[in-house]
């Protein structure tokens, strides 16, 4: 009787191990937000990473973070370092590509409270109001990611933080563009 019950927990834990590996390896998240001001002055806010502080949908959650900024001040190498709280965890944020005045790309390294490598793809058109900005982050999946998306919808959850992000980022550059 107990070697069936094992048999029949050890077939169970393969297949729940099948069935996590089968599941997609990578992930992509989109939003957009139109913005109503000409495409190099929302680049240059996104191109300074100073800036990104003010229009960051995660610094919130951590009113004591540190950063740290070296490299350029603007454009490829520039980096932003970070230290937070178990919400905001720890890495380096780089401009790895930079395409004035219509496309950026910031490669995020997370060291805590886990390792990930994420791409932020950062795309803006000439719109009929000013510009479009369309913000993607990327990236793959481990094991233990894979289980943790069976239970947290990744499309939901970073989706909901790319729209704060480019909601404060539209508020940011409408009042400087305003303000000129």
């Amino acid at each position: 009787m107990l070697s069936r019950v094992s048999v029949a927990i050890a077939v169970a834990l393969a297949l729940a191990w099948l069935y996590i590996e089968s599941r997609p390896t990578g992930y992509r998240v989109a939003r957009s937000v139109a913005v109503q001001a000409a495409p190099d002055s929302v680049y240059r806010v996104l191109e300074d990473l100073r800036q990104f502080p003010r229009w960051s949908p995660w610094d919130a959650r951590d009113p004591l973070l540190q950063r740290t900024f070296d490299g350029p001040a603007r454009g490829p190498g520039a980096r932003l370092r970070w230290v937070g709280n178990p919400q905001t965890g720890s890495g380096i944020m780089t401009i790895s590509v930079a395409t004035p005045p219509s496309h950026l790309r910031y490669l995020m390294v997370l060291e805590r409270p886990w390792q990930a490598t994420i791409e932020n793809d950062l795309r803006i058109t000439t719109a009929a109001q000013g510009s479009n900005v369309t913000w993607t982050i990327s990236g793959e999946l481990g094991f233990w990611a894979k289980l943790f998306t069976l239970f947290d919808d990744p499309e939901q959850r970073v989706g909901n933080d790319l729209e704060s992000g480019l909601a404060k980022l539209k508020a940011l550059v409408e009042s400087t563009t305003a303000s000129r």
